[in-house]
């Protein structure tokens, strides 16, 4: 199988998204699935190696020189895997390695010992990471040495890219890794898009399945979705990947997202998912999620629950209940928060209460007033 094949859009492609995505039977394969795996796909030793192929050329875009020290620092889901970092990066540098985005003393440890030109973060932990390094280390970020800062798997605040690269004296550049596995298949440098390989990638519209754009041309946002027959668990399907690309190249290219998952700290919460783990629980009647970032560095997400009995608001079991519910969908912190909701009063639908202004709604597979039926 070759990396080089760029096929078009088939017209006779079946549009999905990654919640109803059909599973593909497999053998002697790795198996791709999300955190909850509610959507597994198979890619044969084969075809990881084309993936890799595609990341690869796209890293090699994004300027990773030979020289470079690469520090990884993400979590899985909604970023690069890390499980991939090696076979992928190392070849086009000195170095890589990882630290855990979470424990920004360990992390300033790991770039003090490792001393990496290059910083693979998302927006908003980097500037977390930006803020301590003023207020509780006491250190300069240009003291660090780090040349170039390259973004994953989250749509940065305004002015992150500015802040970031002044406050640093480096070059910033976004990478789109595709939600299903991970690939790197696009980037952003400098206000212009360029995808790695050629035909992976087109831009559809937010509420009808068509393309309206081969290339990173568009007179209004659209939804990028992913076009990998070379993949067979993906072959006949184009899929909504959930990103929105904006025209506009002065702003974060990738500054929406729509359909049924919600993009916070890195990582989709499948909204299907959510309300199914709700509507399990006694009492419940209605459900709101809140996202919102603020003045804040990071996401602050709260699910706020109808409940039809007074005797259940403050129950401490029935909290436990829903804390466990949600755990069962993202690993997450979620704040959880109980008011009265009559049986007879206006449901409560479902619903993503973005405050970030991040999140479209529904999109094509689910209109944005619909909500998910209790």
């Amino acid at each position: 199988m070759s990396a080089d094949a760029s096929p078009a859009v088939s017209s006779d492609a079946q549009w999905v998204s990654r919640s109803t995505l059909p599973v593909k039977a497999g053998k002697q394969c790795l198996v791709f699935g999300g955190d909850p795996a509610d959507t597994l796909v198979p890619v044969s030793l084969e075809e990881l190696g084309v993936l890799r192929e595609y990341s690869s050329a796209t890293w090699a875009l994004a300027g990773i020189k030979p020289s470079d020290r690469v520090l990884v620092s993400t979590v899985q889901d909604g970023g690069f895997p890390v499980a991939t970092a090696a076979e992928v990066i190392a070849p086009l540098c000195t170095g890589v390695t990882y630290a855990n985005p979470r424990g920004r003393l360990r992390l300033l440890h790991t770039i003090k010992a490792f001393k990496p030109t290059v910083w693979v973060t998302t927006p908003c932990a980097a500037l977390d990471f930006l803020a301590r390094l003023y207020m509780e280390f006491n250190v300069d970020p240009f003291e660090l040495g780090i040349e170039h800062i390259v973004l994953v798997g989250e749509i940065a605040s305004p002015g992150a890219h500015k802040r970031l690269a002044d406050e640093f004296e480096s070059t910033v550049t976004d990478i789109f890794c595709e939600p299903v596995f991970g690939a790197a298949l696009a980037l952003r440098s400098k206000g212009v898009m360029q995808s790695g390989q050629p035909g992976l990638l087109a831009l559809a519209s937010l509420t009808e399945n068509t393309i309206v754009s081969s290339d990173w041309t568009a007179d209004s946002a659209a939804e990028i979705v992913l076009n990998m027959p070379q993949i067979h668990a993906l072959e006949g399907f184009v899929i909504r990947t959930g990103h929105v690309f904006s025209p506009d190249q002065t702003v974060n290219s990738f500054h929406h997202t729509v359909g049924d998952r919600v993009l916070a700290r890195g990582r989709w919460i499948p909204l299907p998912l959510m309300n199914k783990a709700l509507k399990l629980i006694d009492g419940m009647q209605g459900w709101q999620l809140q996202v919102e970032r603020g003045e804040g560095t990071l996401d602050r997400i709260t699910l706020k629950m109808g409940l039809n009995r007074d005797s259940l608001i403050d129950n401490p079991m029935w909290k436990a209940r829903i804390r466990e519910a949600v755990a069962s969908v993202t690993p997450l912190a979620v704040t959880i928060e109980t008011f009265f909701l009559a049986e007879d009063g206006p449901q409560l639908q479902g619903l993503v209460v973005d405050l970030r202004e991040h999140h479209l709604g529904g999109g094509a597979t689910l209109k944005p007033e619909g909500g998910w039926p209790l």
